[in-house]
């Protein structure tokens, strides 16, 4: 499946179970992997896309910035999980606020507290 991020720049779907049980989406470059079970969850897939997007618009540059620097990678998971509770809110779907704090804490190792996290995520929703 292709999803166009910025009207013309493309993204590839697969919908898979072949990655990581930590993850129930992950992206590299341009290609979005979807847990099989996720496949109809729309945060889920606009917070994959944000990835793509910001792969794109660091020049290709997003995986070496995301594991070189604690701040970018923190930066990046903020801008999708933001984007993702927006979309779960639009859908109607629970808020999801403090899951997300909790994996970005102990997933992206990024020395802060999920409180800390948490609002870093409320200024965003703001």
């Amino acid at each position: 499946m292709f999803k166009f991020v910025y009207g013309i720049l493309p993204a590839i779907i697969s919908y898979t179970d072949d990655m990581s049980e930590d993850f129930a989406g992950i992206t590299k470059r341009f290609i979005i992997k979807i847990r099989l079970k996720n496949r109809n969850d729309n945060g889920l897939l606009q917070h994959e896309l944000v990835h793509v997007k910001q792969w794109y618009r660091t020049f290709m540059l997003h995986s070496l910035l995301y594991n070189l620097s604690k701040k970018y990678r923190l930066n990046s998971e903020i801008e999708a999980y933001i984007v993702q509770l927006k979309v779960n809110k639009e859908e109607g779907k629970e808020d999801y606020i403090d899951f997300y704090a909790k994996r970005i804490t102990e997933i992206y190792n990024l020395s802060l507290t999920t409180f800390e996290v948490k609002e870093i995520l409320e200024d965003g929703l703001l």
